[in-house]
């Protein structure tokens, strides 16, 4: 989620019947989630009731006889290789077994009443993470494991998230795997209503506690803390152990946030920054900028000192300053989640080529009003589009040099913001990855086994083998050859349930809408 200032609309708490009506159908899905926030319990449950009774997820029937796959080749996204003719064998959610045909006698066995899928001339994949989505409408969910997407992580977790994982879990509703994570946890004046606010060293604490409370995976920090509770946070944190992900903040720098332990680092910010030869200089410009309140409110607020300092960053950038730190990145496993959907279609926002997605079909018109804006709010003239531009194009440059350096990366889409669609942007993210100087065999890992590293669940899921979640997608087409081609889906695979072509076609028709 980037650091937008929050629509006006989230101040006042109308009455909940006229609630019910502006959170469903007016102001998106966020809305639905940041207003909950500004009622009484009462009056939260009345609108979650009706927002329950006028959303919909896709049911899924349940898969009773094993499935093999057979003829298929398949994508080892640990070893980097691709291995032909092999079987795949699935019981349940499981993976059973995995043998390679031709290696001797040792054939898979074909158990009797088995679904047996001859997949010659296709490729395997294990299932797509999209590793940082923001998304609170429940009926298009299931767009994420019809795009092969078979799990993400939640990036401003709500109740809603945590009820909706367990009604996938269960396999009674069609849905990814889900990673949840708490409340954004921001500062004195956060950007978003409904943050966790820690304005000092005691609230960052108490924040854990709350994140911990509310049965949250990891804690998520934002960009407007102060360096007193951000510290206090990583320190609690640590001592709790609850990994917390998120922005660095303005007021810390990246190198800070390896050093506490931070898991992962969002969007790339401050990175470039953290690169340049000035930065001693310009973090101590954003230090003097705070006003009276001394929060770091005032620093987001001034937009000409934050353009002062980017373009200052950009134009003093170090590339031995970059080795470093990228050095120290590797080394300490800071995982970087770049987003760079949400960078590049902010950068170009009105080219035809974003502005004409033709999956925007699949999403209500109320979610299509707040996600496929027309046009920016303040439209850039030349020298800023210019800068904007610069700016991607060094962030994309970045992101090749942190793989080439070991920096361990994940794709996420940053789903909900411009042209950030549920499902079908994971695999926008993947072929910018390659663009930015990441084989394919490693943009498929950085959605698949690196989800399931950055996890620590690389034993039970990430790659296709024995032992593991029975979660993989059949392509048409090999990714390896042209990483575009994770887009052309013959089958997914999701908690050992076969949705194939017909019925994915099907499922995306009853979503389409006007």
């Amino acid at each position: 989620m980037t650091a937008n200032k929050c629509p006006s609309a989230c101040v006042a708490a109308p009455s909940y019947k006229r609630l019910c009506l502006i959170s469903l159908f007016m102001t998106g899905p966020i809305m639905q989630f940041l207003i909950l926030h500004f009622l009484t319990t009462s009056q939260r449950l009345l609108v979650l009731i009706f927002i329950v009774l006028t959303s919909a997820s896709m049911s899924l029937v349940a898969q009773d006889k094993p499935i093999v796959i057979t003829n298929v080749s398949m994508i080892d996204v640990e070893k980097g290789v691709l291995i032909e003719q092999a079987t795949i064998l699935l019981n349940g959610d499981s993976i059973e077994s995995v043998i390679v045909n031709g290696a001797g006698s040792d054939m898979a066995k074909i158990p009797e009443g088995a679904t047996v899928i001859d997949a010659s001339g296709k490729f395997a994949i294990p299932g797509l993470w999209d590793m940082h989505i923001h998304w609170y409408d429940p009926a298009t969910m299931a767009l994420f494991p019809i795009n092969g997407i078979t799990g993400v992580r939640v990036m401003f977790g709500a109740p809603m998230h945590h009820s909706w994982r367990t009604s996938f879990d269960k396999g009674t509703k069609l849905g990814p795997r889900m990673l949840i994570g708490s409340l954004i946890i921001d500062g004195a004046e956060p950007v978003w209503p409904g943050s966790i606010v820690a304005s000092d060293a005691a609230g960052g604490k108490a924040s854990i506690d709350k994140a911990i409370k509310a049965k949250s995976d990891f804690a998520k920090v934002y960009s407007l803390l102060s360096r007193e509770a951000y510290f206090a946070i990583a320190e609690e944190a640590k001592a709790q152990n609850l990994p917390f992900d998120g922005h660095v903040p303005m007021m810390v720098s990246v190198r800070e946030a390896s050093s506490a332990g931070q898991r992962s680092m969002e969007h790339l910010y401050e990175t470039i920054l953290a690169c340049s030869s000035r930065e001693k200089e310009l973090r101590e410009l954003q230090t003097a900028s705070l006003g009276e309140s001394g929060t770091p409110r005032d620093l987001y607020e001034n937009s000409e000192l934050r353009k002062q300092i980017s373009i200052s960053a950009l134009e003093s950038f170090d590339q031995k300053k970059a080795d470093e730190l990228f050095e120290m990145l590797a080394r300490n496993r800071s995982w970087q989640c770049p987003t760079l959907t949400v960078l590049r279609n902010l950068t170009y926002l009105t080219e035809p080529e974003i502005q004409n997605n033709p999956n925007l079909k699949y999403l209500p018109k109320y979610v299509r009003a707040q996600i496929a804006p027309a046009q920016q709010k303040s439209p850039r003239d030349e020298e800023a589009q210019l800068r904007a531009e610069k700016t991607f194009k060094k962030n994309l440059a970045l992101v090749g040099e942190m793989h080439r350096a070991g920096v361990p990366i994940i794709a996420g889409t940053d789903c909900l913001n411009p042209f950030c669609l549920p499902g079908f942007s994971l695999h926008t993210e993947l072929q910018l990855l390659v663009k930015a100087g990441l084989p394919p065999i490693d943009a498929l890992g950085a959605a698949t086994i690196n989800a399931a590293r950055f996890q620590g669940t690389e034993t039970r899921m990430g790659s296709i083998s024995a032992g593991k979640v029975a979660d993989l997608v059949l392509l048409d087409a090999n990714p390896l050859e042209e990483i575009a081609n994770t887009e052309r889906i013959h089958a997914v695979v999701t908690r050992g349930r076969l949705i194939d072509r017909a019925e994915l076609d099907r499922m995306l028709e009853e979503l389409e809408s006007d």
